[in-house]
């Protein structure tokens, strides 16, 4: 698969459970400690591996706080892919991320780039740039429904009550004449 087919014009919002996924972050800077804290907030209990050839202090007295989270200060390995599931590339270079996309096209991992959308299979809200982050008061309303899907619900309702008045007013045919409706209607 090519990098120009990775490319999305269209995003789909799926929730994990990364309680039962092994998790790998490339990168050692602020980005990685803002993924992890999100990620431990999120889910406490998996597992998390992070590579990098420098690790910042605050990583490493934050992963002390953490058994799930281990660190390895060097280079990334194609072996470090083996046993994830998933992999955020946080504070790499360029050069990095087709070595990177390789990896893990063969190994069949979904990948999240930071501020590389069009390279990634999935952002995390945390790699979404200030410059794309929705206004507040969108970001209220984020969870609920979108238009298209407020639009079908409000149609599914008229329907299902369309057809809840349809058979009770067969129901009602079947048991009272149209005078004895007309007599109750008037007293």
């Amino acid at each position: 698969m090519s990098i120009e087919s990775k490319i999305h014009n269209k995003s789909l919002s799926v929730f994990l459970n990364l309680e039962n996924l092994k998790v790998l972050i490339v990168g050692g800077g602020n980005q990685a400690l803002k993924n992890l804290n999100l990620l431990v907030e999120s889910f406490p209990n998996t597992q998390i591996n992070l590579v990098s050839e420098n690790i910042s202090e605050n990583i490493k007295d934050f992963a002390k706080n953490h058994e799930n989270i281990r660190l390895h200060e060097r280079r990334f390995f194609e072996d470090d892919f083996y046993n994830s599931h998933i992999a955020l590339i946080t504070d790499c270079g360029v050069d990095f991320y087709t070595e990177i996309i390789d990896i893990v096209q063969k190994k069949n991992i979904l990948i999240s780039i930071a501020n590389k959308p069009e390279l990634s299979d999935f952002q995390l809200e945390s790699f979404i740039s200030d410059k794309n982050k929705l206004p507040p008061e969108e970001q209220k309303s984020k969870w609920q429904y979108s238009k298209d899907a407020k639009k079908y619900r409000r149609l599914v309702i008229y329907l299902s009550l369309s057809f809840a008045a349809f058979f009770l007013g067969i129901a009602f045919d079947q048991y009272f004449s149209y005078a004895q409706a007309k007599d109750f209607v008037y007293e």
